[in-house]
């Protein structure tokens, strides 16, 4: 009783707060229906980045499973719950402010006390994550294959090509329109990774753009997890994956079976992926992609993270 007393004495006095500060949750509200809240959102970001929005982007990333958007009369940032066992995570996307000031004031109160993950950013967001007194903790390497390059204008001297890939691979991919609860992978034994959930997945195959597409992963024996494409033009992404094993010749197969798929689409030019662990780097390599620019994690606190699995659908990369 004394802790429910507590939390709601806790909620009365952090909503208090933030109404004298100007501030809002829009996670409360009915964002749903509520154009309004997000109309307010949308013309503080592109005011503060002096472009337009894709508005079914924007709804489709603040109202996708464990996104949270927070508003204040002039900041807005969102954030998005990364349930990684013994954390209690989250990262953001979408920060901005028209005011100095405004954004780092609603940053602190949207992280809350929580563990911060946040991969990349702007030159102008890394520069506030400084002042934050946030702290590089890992890193996002991008790897990138070019399959047809008759397709791609300019190819620089430094990309090499990947090689032949191994079409035949002991693990399929069975393209679905969506996942079942059953189709959920288990844990890898040599790397962590955020929980998913069977809705999380089928939210992101329902983005508005990207086409994506899902597969599931099997062998001769048993489901090993799933795979999801995007296309954006000539590029296809690979924005997630989960294979349910600690054997690197798994993983390089599951790379493998995506890839097959990856190359049927005429107009793929390059395919495109991110790893933060050995597993994902040593498939990706594996599969002839080349290891590209590095994108530094930021975070509020110390801890390793060379083990942790991220992809690019852990916060908005996979749209960029």
């Amino acid at each position: 009783m004394e802790t429910e007393l507590a939390s709601n004495a806790k909620h009365q006095m952090r909503a208090g707060f933030m109404k004298s500060c100007g501030l809002e949750d829009a996670h409360d509200m009915d964002l749903s229906g509520s154009a309004i809240v997000i109309a307010r959102a949308l013309s503080i970001l592109e005011t503060a980045f002096r472009t337009q929005f894709n508005e079914d982007l924007y709804r489709w990333k603040v109202l996708r499973p464990g996104a949270r958007l927070h508003l204040a009369e002039h900041a807005t940032l969102t954030t998005l719950d990364l349930p990684i066992p013994g954390m209690d995570a989250v990262t953001t996307y979408d920060w901005a402010s028209t005011a100095r000031g405004a954004g780092r004031v609603l940053y602190r109160q949207a992280i809350d006390g929580r563990t911060l993950i946040s991969i990349g950013g702007t030159a102008d967001s890394r520069r506030a994550k400084a002042k934050l007194g946030l702290r590089v903790v890992g890193k996002m390497y991008s790897y990138t294959r070019i399959v047809r390059p008759r397709l791609v204008q300019r190819v620089c001297d430094s990309v090499r090509m990947g090689r032949a890939s191994r079409l035949r691979s002991r693990i399929l991919a069975e393209p679905v329109a969506q996942l079942g609860a059953d189709d959920m992978p288990g844990e890898c034994a040599q790397c962590t990774w955020p929980k998913r959930t069977v809705d999380y997945v089928n939210s992101l195959l329902q983005c508005p753009v990207g086409n994506p597409r899902g597969f599931l992963l099997r062998n001769d024996h048993a489901r090993l997890g799933y795979g999801v494409l995007m296309q954006f033009g000539n590029r296809c992404r690979i924005v997630d994956l989960r294979v349910a094993s600690g054997d690197q010749a798994d993983w390089n197969d599951a790379i493998g079976a995506l890839l097959a798929f990856a190359v049927q689409e005429p107009a793929t030019a390059r395919i495109l992926s991110a790893a933060t662990c050995g597993l994902m780097a040593g498939a990706l390599t594996a599969n002839g992609f080349w290891k590209g620019a590095c994108l530094r994690i930021y975070g509020n606190g110390l801890w390793d993270l060379s083990n942790i699995h991220l992809t690019l659908s852990d916060g908005d990369l996979f749209v960029l």
